[in-house]
């Protein structure tokens, strides 16, 4: 299905349901002018006419809940503009799967690539703290910064080192 068709689609639901809620709109006014007329017949004691209008009155009740269901089981309604709803798709649905998988594939390597890049920055930034940290420590310990330091263990910071070794190889 191309998005042409998709929004086709679309449109052909919105016009059905909009149809609907119109026809919903139509009948509570038409019930609400049959009880007025049962009333009114009530009122002059014409009992023929008011059971006529009754009948009548229990058949647009009846319309009224078949157009609520069909409105209610119209769920996909959007509520977008056309060039909205081309954005959503930045390839066609029709595309092959093997060609996406090697979209896909190219896109997850350069982020892991990146990552990677981030991980050795941030191993370098341990690296550096670790030889300064116990000048950081003191002047810490000391009050002299207005922060409170939780500087990791040596055999927590030793163990995050081995196990992601791969990732910080030059």
């Amino acid at each position: 299905m191309t998005k042409q068709e998709m929004w086709d689609l679309i449109n052909k639901e919105n016009a059905i349901k909009e149809e609907n809620e119109a026809n919903i709109v139509a009948a509570e006014k038409k019930i609400s002018d049959l009880q007025s007329k049962i009333d009114v017949a009530i009122r002059k004691k014409d009992s023929a006419a008011a059971i006529k209008f009754s009948d009548q009155l229990e058949a647009e009740r009846r319309k009224l809940e078949i157009y609520r269901n069909i409105v209610n089981s119209y769920q996909y309604g959007v509520d977008i503009s056309k060039e909205d709803f081309m954005k959503c798709f930045a390839t066609d649905i029709t595309t092959p799967f093997y060609k996406r998988s090697e979209e896909l594939r190219t896109e997850l390597t350069a982020k892991r690539e990146e990552y990677i890049v981030l991980m050795k920055s941030a191993y370098k930034e341990l690296n550096e703290l670790s030889c300064n940290a116990h000048e950081f420590m003191d002047l810490a310990c000391k009050g002299k910064l207005d922060i409170n330091v939780n500087y990791p263990n040596v055999d927590m910071r030793n163990y995050f080192i081995n196990e992601n070794r791969y990732f910080f190889e030059d």
